[in-house]
């Protein structure tokens, strides 16, 4: 066999052998990328933020103010919920200036993207203001103008 013959035989191999590569190695591509489309989303989850304050102060006046907060979110497919609970406690010179807690509650059913009917429940009690219980239901609709992973801006109209 002529060495020529030979190096166009070998190149010919090679090329042959590359393509096949290059070919399994998109299949291969392509079969995982639908797998990865396929795989199923998981479940929904609660996303919570907790917060605490708290402010002292000493001179002319002495103030103490502490607070606390707890939010939890929920989205999935055509629903949202949140809730939450902030409780306020403060004083200054002995004498109480603060002591409130509330806790709300509200349901968001997303007919598009943006727009959405919402049920609301808010709890109230503020010892100061007299309040013993203040229990608010409200239904609305709402709209987000901005949305997106990170940052949310929604208008809410309702009673309430």
């Amino acid at each position: 066999m002529k060495r020529h013959q030979r190096t166009t035989r070998h190149q010919a191999w090679f090329t042959t052998a590359g393509l096949t590569a290059a070919a399994a190695a998109c299949a291969g591509l392509h079969a995982a990328g639908e797998a990865a489309a396929e795989a199923p989303k998981p479940a929904p989850t609660w996303k919570t933020s907790a917060a605490i304050g708290a402010t002292l102060t000493r001179g002319n006046s002495d103030t103490l103010t502490v607070n606390g907060t707890i939010d939890s979110v929920r989205k999935w497919a055509q629903n949202e919920a949140a809730a939450g609970f902030s409780v306020t406690y403060g004083e200054t010179d002995d004498q109480e200036t603060a002591n409130n807690m509330a806790a709300y509650g509200q349901y968001n059913r997303l007919f598009s993207e943006r727009f959405f009917a919402y049920g609301r429940v808010d709890f109230l009690r503020d010892i100061l203001a007299d309040i013993d219980y203040r229990i608010g239901l409200s239904p609305g609709a709402g709209y987000y103008f901005l949305k997106d992973d990170k940052f949310t801006l929604a208008g809410e109209v309702g009673p309430g």
